[in-house]
């Protein structure tokens, strides 16, 4: 009998042992910590901390930190091969390289990186992170064939958790 199920009145209980030696034989190769949560976490530092592999970083919702700090976090008290299954490792995000684009949607490095320029909403004395917020244009997109190229840049991205009416379509 399996723990924690109940049988129905009534109802013959038939287990087949080939079934289960199928389903073992399956999970033989299973290798369960692909189901580990990843965990990503948001390290501020300059490329002199990151040559010289030691100084101060600032680690988002936790403060300042030193780097070795940091790194015995991510690997105590785990092996370098569990690492890899546990927290996500992103590149640094080079303001520079990132190009303005001609379409609504701002790309993955440009919203990344205005969560890093603002991480709290434009809004007046606002508070709230922006990591969630929305990325919005303050001068607005224009849509069109003939819509100026370029209207996706960092200078025209604002984090903000408002919701401004649309003209004309009734919607907030």
């Amino acid at each position: 009998m399996v723990v924690g199920l109940t049988r129905a009145a009534g109802v013959e209980e038939h287990l087949d042992p080939s079934l289960l030696q199928r389903l073992l034989e399956a999970l033989q190769d299973f290798d369960a910590t692909r189901l580990d949560p990843i965990t990503t976490i948001y390290v501020h530092l300059t490329d002199r901390t990151l040559e010289a592999g030691e100084g101060v970083v600032r680690v988002e919702d936790v403060g300042p930190a030193t780097l070795g700090q940091v790194r015995d976090w991510l690997t105590h008290p785990f092996t370098r091969d569990q690492i890899r299954h546990r927290v996500r490792v992103r590149p640094v995000l080079d303001a520079d390289a990132v190009v303005a684009g001609d379409r609504y949607e701002f790309t993955r490095p440009m919203r990344e990186l205005g969560t890093c320029r603002m991480p709290l909403e434009v809004f007046p004395y606002g508070t709230r992170a922006t990591r969630a917020a929305d990325n919005d244009h303050p001068i607005r997109y224009q849509h069109g064939p003939n819509s100026p190229p370029g209207q996706t840049t960092m200078e025209n991205l604002a984090k903000r958790w408002l919701l401004e009416t649309v003209e004309g379509s009734g919607a907030t």
